[in-house]
């Protein structure tokens, strides 16, 4: 099958960009095809790639100088974003119409809660990846983590607290949000009062084992766990989701 990789040009003597192959996201990568391109190109064909595979391109000036390897990028197209939303809908239980949140407003949610964490653990126990995050004030949908956690550079300690945090984050979203619209009229005999429900949502939030309980106890065994990875809790946090793109840490069951 033939795959297409998208790009942006920087370089105004480029004339040609190179294509590396891998069966994995760290390597090894092999030239596997090169392409004539302009300054204005934004993008390559290979027409043996596989949706199976992982792809990183370089770029070829006039002088056949050679530029550092591209972002790495999964031949089947997909990205972090299609399997967090998914967890993320799978996790708050927002699957059923009409849904509570659009993937725009999980997207942000995630990036958001990805940056605290890695910030967290930037100050004490870094984790094995560095990531950056784009964020913008307009539609929001150039929000986005580079590398790709899932597909590209991937860590599954971070994956794990990154999704505990974002349900805890949500969670505490809820509440908030709840408790800001909640109103206490009394007038004679008469009375209104729809802050009954706060005190559910304050429940969830405080609860043992709930996501915020979850993550900080997840947080806890990451900065005192094994160096060499012997961290159970981590590993089992969602195996019941399973995955093939974080083997023994996550499982998605597709349709």
């Amino acid at each position: 099958m033939s795959i297409t990789i998208n790009f942006t040009v920087s370089d105004p003597d480029v004339v040609s960009a190179k294509l590396y192959e891998s069966d994995g996201s760290s390597g090894p990568f092999s030239h596997v095809y090169t392409e004539a391109i302009t300054p204005s190109s934004t993008s390559i064909t290979y027409s043996s790639g596989s949706d199976t595979k992982w792809y990183y391109v370089t770029f070829v000036d006039s002088v056949g100088g050679e530029s550092a390897p591209s972002t790495i990028v999964y031949g089947g197209g997909e990205s972090w974003e299609d399997v967090m939303i998914s967890l993320f809908r799978t996790a708050t239980n927002d699957w059923s119409a009409p849904q509570r949140n659009d993937d725009l407003t999980i997207k942000r949610q995630l990036v958001l809660s990805a940056s605290e964490v890695y910030t967290m653990a930037k100050a004490v126990m870094p984790f094995s990846c560095e990531y950056t995050f784009n964020v913008d004030a307009g539609s929001g949908n150039n929000w986005d983590i580079v590398p790709d956690p899932i597909y590209g550079c991937k860590d599954p300690n971070f994956v794990n607290l990154w999704l505990l945090k974002a349900q805890c984050d949500n969670s505490r979203s809820s509440f908030s949000s709840v408790a800001a619209n909640a109103i206490k009229i009394k007038d004679g005999d008469s009375s209104i009062d729809t802050s009954a429900g706060i005190n559910g949502y304050k429940a969830l939030l405080e609860a043992d084992g709930g996501p915020c309980d979850q993550f900080s106890k997840a947080w806890k065994t990451y900065l005192y766990s094994d160096p060499n990875g012997a961290n159970t809790y981590m590993k089992t946090t969602f195996s019941n989701l399973g995955s093939d793109y974080i083997p023994n840490y996550i499982h998605i069951e597709r349709s």
